[in-house]
């Protein structure tokens, strides 16, 4: 062999050698690094469902360091994720809200319901609006979900929030639950946050013939959230807790 074929020969081998090393060097720099989770989704997911979700994909991942689930109100979610803070989240939301460019699922939706205690004369069933608006409303604050629904179905019959007794804002469920089962007024509120009290008929669940009172809820993802495989798993677990098929 001359020695420009040796030379080849050894190029090569070096070659191969600077590669290996490289690889080398990107497994090593992942061992013990922290990894990135974050999660955004509105207050009842964040209550009823989250919860078990996030156990579930806290054992399937548990070299995930530094996680971060927070809740907020629509407006604010979907604002983040057009500033690009979170590839995934989960809202309910009324129907003709606007979920921009991204990527979507359809979750089973929500019902809002009035919630009333048997203190206050009501039965569970039917009733007009005249008879809620004798009685304190407790609302949440502006820009949450059930409000802005509250505040349409009471639009297209002509009337607002101002024909209640009185609106008291009040954004801690407990209180609002305590506030409810004493008789001191009533709110329009998710059937899933007041369930265990209506099954044990400490409240009353109220609808009014006319209104709307389902909403939506929607996974939303980032066109790119597929990259992740994170996200894909942490997706996995709110879809078998739906039981929802996988494809997408």
């Amino acid at each position: 062999m001359c020695i420009r074929d040796r030379g080849e020969v050894v190029l090569k081998k070096a070659l191969k050698i600077i590669e290996i090393e490289r690889d080398l060097d990107l497994e090593l720099s992942k061992i013990g690094k922290e990894e990135d989770f974050s999660f955004i989704c509105s207050p009842v997911f964040n209550l009823v469902h989250l919860p078990e979700i996030m156990g579930n994909f806290i054992r399937c991942r548990p070299y995930l360091s530094n996680l971060k689930f927070i809740s907020d109100v629509p407006d604010n979610i979907m604002k983040a994720m057009n500033e690009g803070l979170y590839e995934i989240a989960v809202m309910e939301h009324c129907q003709n809200f606007d979920l921009g460019g991204f990527g979507s699922i359809a979750l089973p939706g929500d019902e809002i319901i009035f919630a009333a205690s048997p203190q206050l004369g009501f039965d569970s069933g039917d009733t007009n609006l005249e008879g809620l608006f004798r009685h304190t409303l407790f609302t949440r604050k502006s820009g949450n979900c059930s409000r802005a629904l509250l505040e349409e179905n009471l639009e297209k019959k002509g009337r607002s929030l101002k024909d209640f007794f009185k609106v008291v804002v009040v954004d801690d469920l407990d209180t609002l639950n305590e506030l409810i089962v004493k008789g001191q007024g009533i709110a329009f509120i998710s059937n899933e946050l007041v369930g265990s009290l209506i099954d044990r008929k400490r409240i009353y669940k109220i609808t009014v013939p006319g209104f709307v009172h389902k909403r939506k809820r929607t996974l939303v993802f980032s066109p790119t959230s597929s990259d992740c495989p994170h996200i894909e798993a942490f997706i996995s677990q709110i879809l078998d807790h739906f039981d929802i098929s996988h494809s997408r």
